[in-house]
């Protein structure tokens, strides 16, 4: 039982700063869109243990203001919201913005 906590507890510790680091690498697009508060309430729930719902509003934001998504930020996104069991609908329908 213990295991199995302290195994969870490090998927998330993960996904966190997978999702920290996707959030860096989109910033840029999502200020010059002109939302930059957008950043910071990822930040801010991530910080709340919120990475969940985090996750969801990057990725609908994204898409949302049809940002580009470098490869690197979708890997990571993807990677935080399978080990926090997130609908996968969220990053799936940033494929079309993935820019090289």
């Amino acid at each position: 039982m213990m295991f199995k906590f302290i195994r969870r507890l490090f998927y998330y510790v993960q996904a966190d700063k997978n999702l920290k680091e996707a959030t860096a690498l989109v910033a840029e697009s999502l200020i010059q869109a002109g939302y930059p508060e957008r950043v910071q309430d990822v930040y801010d729930n991530i910080e709340h243990n919120e990475s969940g719902l985090a996750l969801e509003n990057l990725c609908e934001n994204l898409y949302d203001f049809s940002c580009p998504v470098p490869q690197k930020a979708y890997d990571l996104l993807e990677r935080s919201g399978l080990a926090m069991d997130v609908d996968k609908d969220y990053w799936e329908r940033l494929k079309p913005l993935i820019v090289k």
